[in-house]
């Protein structure tokens, strides 16, 4: 066996037995025996060289401790020669701390023999320390005394290292672990508990530690767990199992149960196997944390939340919605929240009548009970569940069984609430057949929902009798004020009657020329109808100020808006006026214009300030959507008509050129109108799947033109790119209002580069983006190398009607379009801009998956033959109908015109041969043109429809036409528009 392969007690022992055959052969050398000197060499070299190539350090020392002897391991473990050694103190390889040590026990090692395991810090010959530990034994002459020793020493500097760092990292983990507050327990590897702390003897309930050392499989019979759904959770899915069966999870939740004393609380776990280093699994961690305040707060805060979002629900019912409707649409969200089938919402009147102003759709139609009603006198409620819910003041519920009248709808489960107003029933709230069965939170929550409601629908019951106690009164005094008024017209100020809650009563003829309103427009309204609410404000205070000192207040100088739309300066006089009994009734207030007088810079600014105020999204959106529908018809026939007149006038004749101005200036207006409803999101669209490439391919000879020549136009389009839902109208809107931008930003000669591409939006990008949403987008970009655009100027861009261009060189709605489009098609806009370098917008559209057929480029259509077919064409405006009679007769087809849709169905219950295709009007009096069609496709089978309508999107989405796969022509519509649409149907 080499010796670097032995072991050291193999090395320790070998030469121990050779210094004892040495030291026989030095006694015995001064007696010659045959062969004697021979062996005796042999012996000392085969010694010599064992101890000199041992691997651990050896020495001898004297009697004095003076070194006689040390071979070259220990020369190498302190760094000296042999000469530096031999000869001097052993003391003198000692650390001076270690002298005192060393005086103290070598004569004991000398007196003992032996000495096993000795520690000593010796010095190194470049001043470093080592720890070692030595062993030895003293070699004695014939006679017994001393003569040398002989010892070895094996340097334990990094085992002590090591163990004061483990004494110190297990003095670490226990403290860590008592400081811990989550348990925190290990097993070996059959489950049996090793070590736990403090906080796990108060998480599992226990009394202390001693409880708490079980085997794993024993607690099952202490405890139940069970999984976030509520479901109990077999053995080898708790914590420890699956630790042992190598699985590691955090924040893993459990509830618990102690079967003793059944406490319950819910526990986040996070474990993992321990493994040695052979990956062996050899144990478990756990660390535990009870979170049952957390999931007790977070299930307060879901409920809390679910209630807040069901009460802003109905307080913008009751904010937003007309009267007719308010109470449906709160019923409606309620049943919505509480996933019930059935509902009522009801008031007691002044008599103390019952009044069901509203029943879930189809429940009326249903019940089939003799003498149903909505009204229901005291004597017929007071022993029902809801007079029960009246008179007590309190909610009922029941999950049944119930035994209902015969014809009565079938109710399953339900509950009442009563609507209480000042310790006084108003109304109730009543709701049936919850699918899942009602829950101890919804009586609760429905009560405070009811409580909530209670003011809002009292104060809209008080408002009811107020309004009908006005009506009265006002028209006593109409009755009694002719010749008044008659007074009040020829007089050249502006004079306007109001009431002390700001109502207007009566105007003069110089109020409604101000104004632009007829009487019937102003009189009766309160002055936020008539005015800007901040003004409306204003003039309420003055007036107040009047009534309430029952003094005049002269000359006050005030701004308002005429019907014009003009902000103009005016000079009030308002005094007092008392009714009949002498009491203060309301202001009269006499009004001169005086603006000419207050022209200059502040009245500049005060302007613009009301014109921004008044260029608001919800004020575009109004003014769009109350003029789109005549509008829009007014436009139609112009362009019609115009259209068939160029058809028939000879384009050498000097009115065609007359014609053609007529044509384009109709088709701008149109455009306005569509920006407008683009910009205030209520456009009417026909959404479609649509390839971005193609539809900017089939624009680019547009662009050029509106471009110019000057400009140079580059066209990279992407590759493979995703699919997207829009109308393709809204497309080309957007690029020729981005183009058209960029052309103007240019002065001179410049670029403008269009690229598309796919990209997937992440959270990061809209860190720095908020307006983005995370998903996949396919982008339009238009870059040019223009002008740029300033901080403040980026700030505005999208407003409606801010623009930098000279007065009458835009509208100021162009980029407002592109936006509003954008959004109304779930997309966002970035916009990448520097003074002097030029300006990028990309507008990014989300990708859609769907079966429908890409929509085709305006290239790929075939042309348009005449036709032979029958129309039907609905419609009641007589100016519309009459010229699409024409355009349609003029291109083949025969034609059945009705104003109305009972004439529409006269018509067709008369015509003795086949109606090909219905066009119709969507909004008309007493029947819609969704209903129409419905009724005649019974007459017809199979009847194909086309819907037209210039109202805006929101309007005639309500009467359910725009729906997926319905043919829908919005107005005005060309006539090429209206002929492609019909034959496309027609060949369909």
């Amino acid at each position: 066996m080499r010796d670097e392969k032995k072991t050291k007690e193999q090395l320790v022992a070998e030469l121990r037995d050779l210094r004892r055959r040495v030291a026989a052969l030095e006694m015995n050398s001064a007696s010659p025996r045959p062969e004697g000197g021979r062996r005796q060499a042999e012996y000392t070299d085969r010694f010599r060289l064992l101890y000199e190539e041992a691997p651990l350090p050896y020495q001898s020392l004297d009697i004095n401790g003076d070194v006689i002897d040390v071979n070259q391991a220990w020369l190498e473990a302190l760094g000296y020669s042999e000469e530096e050694v031999l000869g001097k103190n052993f003391r003198h390889f000692l650390h001076s701390d270690q002298v005192a040590h060393f005086t103290e026990n070598f004569p004991r090692f000398k007196a003992a023999g032996e000495v096993h395991g000795v520690e000593f810090e010796m010095v190194r010959k470049d001043g470093s320390t080592i720890l070692v530990s030595f062993n030895g034994r003293i070699g004695r002459d014939d006679s017994g005394d001393f003569r040398q020793t002989h010892c070895i020493f094996q340097d334990i500097t990094g085992k002590k290292h090591v163990e004061e760092a483990l004494r110190k990292s297990r003095a670490m983990l226990e403290t860590a672990l008592t400081s811990m507050t989550d348990a925190m327990f290990i097993t070996d590897a059959a489950g049996r508990f090793l070590a736990v702390n403090d906080a796990f003897v108060s998480f599992y309930k226990f009394k202390d530690k001693t409880e708490c050392f079980k085997n794993i499989d024993e607690y099952p019979d202490l405890l139940e767990v069970f999984q976030p759904d509520k479901s109990p959770a077999p053995f080898d899915l708790w914590s420890v199992p699956r630790a042992l069966r190598g699985e590691s999870a955090t924040n893993c939740e459990y509830c618990l149960r102690r079967r003793d004393t059944g406490e319950t609380w819910v526990g986040s776990y996070s474990f993992g196997p321990i493994r040695n280093k052979d990956g062996m699994i050899v144990g478990a961690v756990v660390v535990a944390r009870d979170i049952t305040k957390e999931k007790e707060a977070e299930e307060a805060l879901r409920k809390s939340q679910r209630e807040m979002t069901l009460l802003y629900q109905i307080s913008k019912v009751f904010l937003t919605t007309s009267d007719e409707q308010i109470y449906e649409q709160v019923l409606k969200v309620i049943l919505d929240a509480f996933e019930c089938e059935l509902g009522v919402f009801g008031y007691l009147g002044d008599s103390g009548d019952l009044i069901i102003s509203t029943l879930t759709r189809g429940v009326w139609d249903e019940c089939r009970v003799e003498g149903k009603s909505i009204v229901f006198p005291h004597n017929v409620w007071g022993n029902s569940i809801w007079g029960k819910a009246i008179t007590q003041k309190r909610g009922f519920l029941s999950e049944g069984p119930f035994r209902t009248p015969k014809g009565h709808v079938s109710v399953k489960n339900f509950l009442t609430v009563p609507l209480v107003f000042n310790d006084k029933t108003i109304g109730i709230v009543s709701l049936a057949n919850k699918v899942s069965g009602f829950t101890s939170e919804d009586k609760p929550l429905l009560e405070r929902i009811a409580t909530s409601i209670s003011p809002i629908l009292h104060t809209r019951l008080q408002r009811d009798l107020q309004e009908q106690e006005r009506r009265r009164a006002e028209q006593a005094l109409r009755n009694k004020s002719d010749e008044l008024q008659l007074i009040l017209d020829t007089m050249p100020a502006t004079i306007w009657f109001k009431d002390r809650n700001n109502r207007i009563l009566r105007v003069n003829r110089s109020a409604c020329e101000m104004m632009g309103m007829g009487p019937t427009e102003i009189e009766g309204r309160y002055a936020g109808e008539v005015f800007p609410d901040w003004l409306a404000e204003k003039y309420f205070q003055d007036d107040l100020e009047v009534i309430n000192s029952g003094r005049p207040r002269m000359g006050i100088e005030e701004q308002l808006t005429n019907g014009a739309g003009e902000l103009r300066w005016v000079k009030t006089d308002k005094v007092p006026w008392r009714d009949e009994q002498g009491a203060l009734a309301g202001v009269l207030a006499f009004v001169v214009d005086i603006t000419e007088a207050r022209r200059g810079e502040e009245e500049r600014a005060k302007l613009q300030a009301q014109l921004n105020q008044a260029q608001k999204l919800e004020s575009v959106g109004r003014l769009a959507g109350g003029v789109a529908h005549d509008f829009n018809n007014m436009l139609g026939v112009i362009l019609g008509y115009t259209e068939l007149a160029l058809q028939d006038v000879d384009p050498a004749q000097l009115v065609y050129a007359d014609l053609e101005e007529i044509k384009t200036a109709a088709n701008r207006s149109a455009n306005l109108v569509r920006q407008l409803l683009a910009f205030a999101r209520r456009q009417t669209v026909a959404p479609r799947l649509l390839d971005i490439n193609a539809a900017v391919e089939s624009m680019l000879k547009m662009v050029r033109r509106l471009i110019g020549e000057n400009i140079q136009l580059t066209w990279f389009p992407g590759s493979d790119l995703w699919p997207v839902k829009i109308d393709p109208t809204q497309i080309d809107q957007i690029l020729a209002n981005l183009c058209v931008n960029a052309r103007d930003a240019i002065a001179g000669v410049g670029g403008i580069t269009l690229e598309t591409g796919n990209n997937a939006i992440d959270e990061t990008f809209c860190r720095n983006h908020p307006e983005a949403t995370p998903g996949d987008f396919v982008f339009l970009s238009v870059r040019d190398d223009g002008c740029g655009m300033g901080k403040e100027t980026l700030g505005k861009l999208f407003e409606p009607f801010f623009t930098t261009k000279e007065v009458g060189k835009g509208t100021g709605l162009g980029l407002s379009t592109v936006y509003g489009i954008v959004g109304q098609n779930g997309g966002f806009v970035t916009v990448d801009s520097e003074l002097g370098r030029g300006t990028t917008f990309k507008i990014y559209l989300p990708k859609t998956n769907g079966p429908e057929a890409l929509e085709q480029s305006e290239e790929q259509r075939a042309p348009n033959p005449k036709g032979v077919e029958t129309i039907l064409l609905v419609e009641d405006e007589k100016s519309i109908l009459a010229m699409g009679k024409k355009i349609l007769e003029r291109h083949g087809y025969g034609v059945l015109a009705a104003s109305s849709p009972q004439e529409a169905l006269e018509l067709a219950r008369n015509h003795s041969s086949r109606i090909d295709l219905l066009i119709t009007d969507v909004i008309m009096p007493a029947m819609n043109g969704k209903e129409l069609a419905e009724k005649l496709s019974e007459l017809v089978p199979g009847l194909k429809t086309l819907f037209m309508s210039g109202y805006t999107g929101e309007v005639i989405a309500e009467s359910g036409v725009v729906d997926e796969g319905v043919n829908f022509l919005p107005k005005p519509f060309s006539l090429k528009t209206l002929t492609e649409k019909v034959r496309e149907m027609l060949r369909s």
